[in-house]
């Protein structure tokens, strides 16, 4: 017999024989109905998450209050039952996905793609499902186990001597590995489609914008070697789900068309971006809204080249706006051109219609800083809602605040919750450890710093356990 033909037999019967052990341990996949029953098994608290966001995206990740504020909002319409933690990649890549512990990822760049509200809110919606349906853990136990049963044939591959028999043995493991993953990570997508749908629906949101924006989004040419369904077919079966249901009229919260050009303000040439603003003032065929977005994107762009003219000649034109992002760039503006008396009444009125906005409450600390009326700023840091008192961005800037006022254990208490919160607990140990040198702090003040120091080295001892068994 050929050294060809022998080949060919042992990777006829390596396929058999492979493939029937690969098939036997595969579920059965019925398509979830109600995705309220589904909950991941472990989901991690906020400060976990956080370093974890940090570990994962590094300097990528797009720290913008704003964005975070809307995404907050928009998942608890989606998930009011249960809490997740989206944040934004800074990165121009139509992406994104989901992690462990309830961590969710939206690039950027997804924002420019999706010009309908809820078609970006459909994809939320799917790495929500991911989440819930705990599709992270599954497939990394999946990859855990199609690895264990790999491994053996892999080494017998080796060990043959022929070397096309060896070829030939070797590429069929890895190609039914490959063919395996592949198929369960797209029976995952269609289940967190599935999920997404129903949530969409139950939530309000136009779920044919989802179909939509699932229909664009491009994955791969070939379909079989991506991990996702084709994006056509994809979009297809969404939208025969959807037969019968009416599509309500079209809608759209200006934040998030406000986000969107924000956002996309990353790395842009200023005079061109002006130009292109100014055209859609002068153009009587402009919306009022399109108009609108271009006078919050010339603001942006004066606050950014500290062109004075363009600034106070934008804060004119939108005076007369509520929105709290929009106040918030007014007040951005006011504060460098050295008016920030101004700027500060400006934020008090619209903090009293929003008391949780992240954005306005920080824009205030810096008004504050800059009007050097240190115990006004805290005497507003302890008035605020509890949810945004204990952001860790705001932690740390009434930690500086406190601070100017000498207020050393109380300031360092703060900036070690504030790190802490960041999932940053080797700093906090070293505030902590500041502040602990120090005898003028309230005796409240001392309890909550000595229950902190057990909790930063408490996370500090399973961190490290953590480190030992990753590098084992």
């Amino acid at each position: 017999m050929s050294s060809r033909s022998l080949s060919a037999i042992c990777r006829l019967l390596f396929f058999v024989l492979i493939v029937g052990v690969f098939n036997s341990s595969h579920a059965t996949y019925e398509e979830p109905i109600n995705a309220k029953k589904f909950f991941p098994a472990s989901r991690f608290p906020l400060a976990e998450q956080r370093r974890l966001a940090a570990r994962v995206l590094g300097d990528n990740w797009l720290r913008d209050v704003e964005a975070e504020t809307y995404l907050k909002q928009i998942t608890r319409q989606l998930a009011p039952e249960d809490e997740h933690f989206v944040i934004v990649a800074d990165s121009d890549a139509v992406n994104a996905f989901a992690y462990l512990g309830g961590i969710v990822v939206m690039y950027r760049g997804l924002w420019q793609f999706a010009d309908e509200e809820d078609g970006f809110i459909g994809v939320v919606a799917h790495e929500i499902g991911h989440v819930r349906l705990d599709h992270v853990q599954k497939t990394r136990d999946n990859a855990a186990r199609i690895s264990t049963l790999a491994t053996p044939f892999l080494i017998a591959g080796l060990l043959i001597d022929d070397p096309e028999v060896r070829e030939a043995v070797v590429a069929g493991s890895a190609g039914v590995i490959s063919g395996d993953i592949i198929a369960y990570s797209r029976e995952l997508e269609h289940e967190a489609d599935v999920v997404a749908l129903t949530t969409m629906q139950e939530s309000g949101h136009n779920p044919w914008a989802m179909a939509r924006i699932f229909s664009r989004l491009g994955v791969s040419g070939n379909e079989y070697l991506s991990t996702h369904p084709a994006s056509d077919r994809r979009g297809a079966y969404l939208s025969d789900r959807l037969h019968g249901v009416p599509e309500p009229a079209m809608t759209g919260k200006l934040a998030y068309y406000l986000l969107r050009d924000k956002l996309a303000r990353q790395d842009v040439v200023e005079p061109q971006y002006q130009q292109t603003r100014r055209a859609v003032l002068a153009s009587p065929t402009a919306t009022a809204a399109q108009k609108l977005l271009a006078q919050y994107g010339l603001l942006l762009s004066a606050t950014k080249t500290r062109n004075k003219k363009l600034g106070a000649e934008m804060v004119t034109a939108l005076a007369a706006q509520k929105n709290p992002i929009i106040v918030r760039a007014i007040a951005a503006n006011l504060r460098q051109r050295g008016q920030s008396q101004q700027a500060l009444m400006l934020l008090k009125q619209a903090a009293v219609a929003h008391p949780q906005h992240l954005a306005l409450v920080l824009e205030m600390f810096s008004v504050y800083e800059r009007l050097k009326q240190y115990k006004q700023a805290l005497a507003m840091y302890r008035k605020l809602p509890a949810e945004v008192m204990e952001h860790p961005d705001v932690l740390l800037a009434a930690g500086r605040i406190a601070a100017f006022l000498q207020q050393r254990v109380f300031s360092n208490y703060l900036l070690a919750l504030g790190h802490a919160h960041n999932g940053n607990f080797e700093q906090a140990q070293k505030q902590i450890t500041v502040a602990e040198k120090f005898k003028d702090g309230k005796t409240d003040t001392v309890v909550k710093l000595e229950k902190l120091k057990k909790d930063v080295t408490h996370e500090l001892r399973l961190l490290r356990e953590r480190r030992v068994l990753e590098t084992n």
